[in-house]
């Protein structure tokens, strides 16, 4: 679940509730001392909505967590393409596609099948599956 920075007021309780210790609190500490190129590009974190971010005012002081880069994905909720984390890792220690299959269980795509091999080949694990909320991020040991 997306936070909605329009509703948020910055109480901080859903950290204390999210099993998957996944949100923090935007201090807005990470803005430079001096203006920066990278400052000036716009960011489409919220609803595709893109704009500046600017100190003091939202997402500063309130609760943000990982969207898996939701403005990527087109109007049938498909990827366009891998979210920034997975396209920029030097190492391709991140990987990201749907694990799906098609109608005659076959992977749809090059992708897909590459992740699939990697969850049999490797060992690993899935955060607070105990809970039955069926998480679909794997993490590779």
């Amino acid at each position: 679940m997306i936070v909605d920075y329009k509703q948020c007021i910055g109480c901080r309780y859903c950290i204390t509730a999210c099993p998957y210790g996944a949100r923090y609190f935007d201090f807005g500490e990470n803005y430079p001392a001096q203006e920066t190129e990278f400052g000036k590009i716009p960011s489409p974190e919220y609803q595709g909505k893109y704009g500046l971010r600017q100190e003091g005012k939202s997402p500063v002081g309130n609760v943000r967590k990982c969207t898996f880069c939701l403005h990527l994905q087109d109007e049938k909720g498909r990827y366009t393409r891998p979210p920034a984390c997975s396209e920029t890792c030097m190492a391709k220690a991140i990987h990201f596609g749907d694990l799906g299959i098609d109608s005659e269980g076959l992977c749809v795509t090059h992708q897909e099948c590459n992740l699939k091999q990697l969850l049999v080949e490797r060992h690993w694990i899935r955060l607070k599956e105990e809970l039955g909320t069926e998480p679909s991020v794997y993490y590779l040991l």
